[in-house]
């Protein structure tokens, strides 16, 4: 196992990491299940089956894949399926009606929002010189 892996700490940050890139996800496919159509929140519930595999994926790899490597990783996987999701999600013009919050966010302000947020933790975790590698 690599040493930047090693610690109970890097197994909690990592599960913290997993449930904070998904979550949303299920909570999205249960409401748009909620709001009455199955077949979209079937395609968000596979987006985050799909997140949630990759995440398994990296962690059994953790013995070859450095921490930073998986992370960098694991945060465009979850600005891919985020995306698709909130495409879906708007095509099927549930985007609006499952906000739980009394503004609403229209699909181009989403993206931006989860671009903005994916691209922020992104540099924070990008190796900055070839001895953080």
């Amino acid at each position: 196992m690599r040493g930047d892996w090693d610690g109970n700490r890097v197994g909690w940050a990592w599960l913290g990491a997993q449930v904070g890139c998904s979550a949303w996800l299920l909570l999205a496919a249960i409401l748009a299940g909620w709001a009455g159509s199955l077949l979209t929140a079937s395609y968000v519930l596979g987006l985050f089956a799909c997140l949630n595999g990759v995440v398994l994926l990296l962690w059994s790899s953790r013995g070859r894949l450095r921490i930073r490597t998986a992370l960098v990783l694991l945060i465009l996987a979850s600005g891919a399926t985020g995306t698709a999701a909130i495409y879906v999600l708007d095509a099927a013009g549930l985007l609006e009606a499952i906000q739980l919050e009394p503004w609403v966010y229209a699909a181009d302000e989403s993206y931006a929002i989860l671009a903005v947020a994916h691209v922020a933790v992104l540099l924070c975790v990008w190796p900055r010189t070839s001895r953080d590698r």
